[in-house]
């Protein structure tokens, strides 16, 4: 009689069991927040950092004219985690030779500012890299403000001092 007061019970674990296992597909793994959430990026999340291999096979698959100067450019970054970077870069600048001069340059400066856009580009610090990257600005904005005070202090010198006449 026992056993008969139990089917109940036991029908209704396995039918929860059964339940639970079609809501939940087997392997779920906790939601990663790392770089592992960017397609792109084929070395975020994996644990795996990328080789000097893993680079120049990247550089000959998207720059197969201009490999060695591709190579060249990027062989200029000497900081921190040189091939992280340098992976990053070239996920960057998607093909353009262009970015990835402005993007090896931003690397030399401070390497963080190309892991934070290629890895974690989704979030607000990314955003903002990628955002500045992307601004228009003139070609040399340095010497073009210099130039502006320049001008400034010349206008400055040129134009009359109009002294206002004292009361006495």
């Amino acid at each position: 009689m026992k056993i008969l007061e139990l089917l109940p019970w036991l029908a209704i674990v396995a039918l929860a069991l059964v339940v639970l296992r079609w809501i939940l597909p087997s392997g779920v793994k906790a939601r990663s927040t790392g770089p592992a959430e960017n397609p792109q990026n084929d070395h975020a999340g994996s644990g795996d950092l990328p080789t000097r291999e893993a680079v120049v096979r990247r550089v000959y698959s998207e720059y197969p004219a201009e490999a060695a100067l591709v190579l060249s450019e990027l062989d200029s970054y000497s900081g921190r985690e040189p091939d992280r970077v340098k992976m990053d870069i070239l996920i960057l600048s998607a093909g353009s030779f262009e970015d990835l001069k402005r993007w090896t340059r931003m690397a030399s400066n401070d390497y963080r500012d190309v892991l934070s856009a290629a890895e974690y580009g989704n979030t607000p610090v990314g955003i903002e890299i990628l955002r500045a990257f992307r601004e228009p600005r003139p070609e040399s904005s340095w010497s073009l403000s210099f130039k502006d005070l320049m001008e400034e202090d010349s206008l400055e010198e040129k134009s009359p001092k109009s002294e206002a006449p004292a009361d006495r």
